[in-house]
């Protein structure tokens, strides 16, 4: 992560450097031009893109409902969770087994 994060903050510190206002031998003159086609194109792939995750979104929120219980073949594991000072006493009724937790 260090191999990307140094350089590009010593290229942010070098460009902010080389490209001041004050310094009169760096000429930033670039030739501006508008293409109406391009920012059709750059402006509604992301607008599509997040109109369809909002849709998902939306729907898969929706059809989530804390009361009701995820439908599934296997039956349910039953675990009691007792706290304790420091630890997490877990109890596994159905087994007859109880389990403990400490750092």
């Amino acid at each position: 992560m260090l191999l990307v994060v140094i350089p590009v903050i010593l290229l942010t510190l070098y460009f902010g450097w080389r490209y001041r206002d004050t310094n009169a031998r760096a000429r930033y003159e670039p030739k501006w031009s508008h293409s109406t086609s391009i920012e059709v194109v750059v402006w509604t792939i992301p607008c599509i893109i997040v109109a369809i995750l909002g849709v998902l979104i939306w729907k898969t929120t929706h059809e989530l409902d804390p009361y009701k219980p995820l439908e599934s073949e296997v039956a349910p594991l039953r675990i009691e969770v007792v706290a304790l000072d420091w630890k997490w006493l877990f109890i596994y009724p159905d087994y007859g087994i109880a389990t403990i937790n400490h750092r």
